[in-house]
């Protein structure tokens, strides 16, 4: 009797220890589904607008690295739950600093960095239960599943009232106001009037229009000018033009994108 007692809490024994790296890893999967929806919305974004497909190099090689990394936090041992974590810490530390800029009317900014958050958190929660050997209650399976639920409930709603803020939000010029203005666009990553030319003194009145769906701006960082457009708005930028010479100007938010305003003398 007294053996058999042994061996049943030998087996319960054994049968935690199983259960709490299933448990912890599938918390961490979780994580890793979150980042890689973000990152296909991103990839969605890329194709289906035939923006600059440079945007590629970046997206599929990080979508890449999250399916490689969450097969081997679900197929190996303890240690892959130490990858996992140390690539959530490389993700926050990548795309924390863009959450300055990703406001809520700009869906393909806002939803898939909060996605890229949410699951680098949900990872590393995962990791550090796993690593540290956590037990595993008898509710313990039951609340992660609520606790998923109401993290995919949120983001969800979130995606929906960004989308709808997002159409809703756009912004355009009168006629009066674009008449005699230069019109300028960011189209596929890239403005479309790569050299702006006025005279020094004059005033000088740009119809920025953002045909992309990530937010954009123009910034002439030389005169502190900055003027930032949404996706799918446009807005006039208006002031008066500094000495004779040349002035560079990008999109501060991707500095690839690059023109020059050449102010000639009177």
């Amino acid at each position: 009797m007294q053996n058999a007692a042994l061996s049943n809490a030998g087996l319960g024994v054994v049968h935690e220890q199983a259960a709490r790296p299933r448990t912890w890893r599938r918390v961490s999967l979780f994580g890793f589904s979150l980042v890689g929806t973000g990152l296909t919305i991103v990839l969605c974004a890329i194709v289906l607008s035939g923006a600059d497909p440079s945007g590629l190099a970046f997206v599929a090689p990080m979508l890449a690295i999250t399916g490689g990394v969450g097969y081997l936090v679900s197929s190996r041992g303890r240690w892959a739950q130490g990858v996992g974590a140390a690539a959530a810490l490389a993700l926050v530390a990548l795309t924390a600093p863009m959450a300055s800029h990703a406001p809520i009317d700009s869906f393909f900014d806002v939803v898939p960095l909060v996605l890229a958050l949410s699951g680098a958190a949900t990872i590393l929660v995962g990791a550090g239960a796993d690593l540290s050997r956590r037990k595993v209650g008898e509710r313990t399976p039951g609340v992660l599943v609520a606790s998923g639920a109401t993290v995919a409930a949120v983001l969800g709603l979130l995606a929906v009232v960004s989308a709808i803020a997002t159409y809703a939000g756009q912004e355009t010029l009168t006629a009066a106001e674009r008449e005699g203005a230069l019109r300028v666009a960011t189209k596929d990553s890239a403005f479309t009037t790569k050299t702006i030319t006025a005279t020094e003194g004059e005033t000088v009145r740009i119809a920025l229009k953002n045909s992309d769906a990530v937010i954009h701006d123009l910034r002439i960082k030389a005169l502190d000018l900055k003027t930032t457009v949404k996706p799918g708005s446009e807005k006039l930028m208006e002031f008066t033009a500094p000495v004779a010479g040349s002035y560079a100007f990008d999109c501060s938010l991707h500095t690839n994108m690059k023109g020059t305003l050449e102010v000639l003398a009177k």
